[in-house]
This record gives structure tokens, C-alpha cells and sequence, in this order.
């Protein structure tokens, strides 16, 4: 099961229309680490969260506007 953050951080790409290639471009990470991480593979870090919501623009009152 992935973590709400990582959902919500997935949801937000798809109507953006967002891909993981171009989240990893704006991170600065590999793609396959960035695939990895949404697919289960690796550990979905605190560090790794805030690198993809700082590469998406977005900040944590974001994140907790949307969970509401």
C-alpha cells in the first residue's frame, strides 16, 4: 500500500499530466529511482517526498488542503 502522501503526489501528476520521466528530470534523480519508488520498490523517504513536492511547486498546506 502506498503512503497518502505518495498517493496524493501521484493523483496531483495524472491531472497535471505529469510523468515520472519528468518528475526525475525536475528532482534531479534517476528515473528509475523515481519509478521505484511510486511502483513499491523502494522506500518512499521524507527526503524523497520533499524533493518531489519542491520539484512539483507544491508545499505541505497543499498537501493538507487536499487531504480534507
Amino acid at each position: 500500500m502506498k503512503p497518502a502522501l505518495l498517493h496524493q503526489i501521484e493523483t496531483y501528476m495524472m491531472k497535471n499530466k505529469i510523468t515520472k520521466y519528468q518528475l526525475a528530470q525536475k528532482t534531479g534523480m534517476a528515473s528509475a529511482w523515481v519509478y521505484d519508488v511510486f511502483n513499491g520498490h523502494r522506500p518512499a523517504t521524507h527526503n524523497t517526498m520533499l524533493k518531489f513536492l519542491v520539484a512539483l511547486g507544491l508545499d505541505v498546506e497543499y498537501v493538507l488542503v487536499e487531504k480534507e
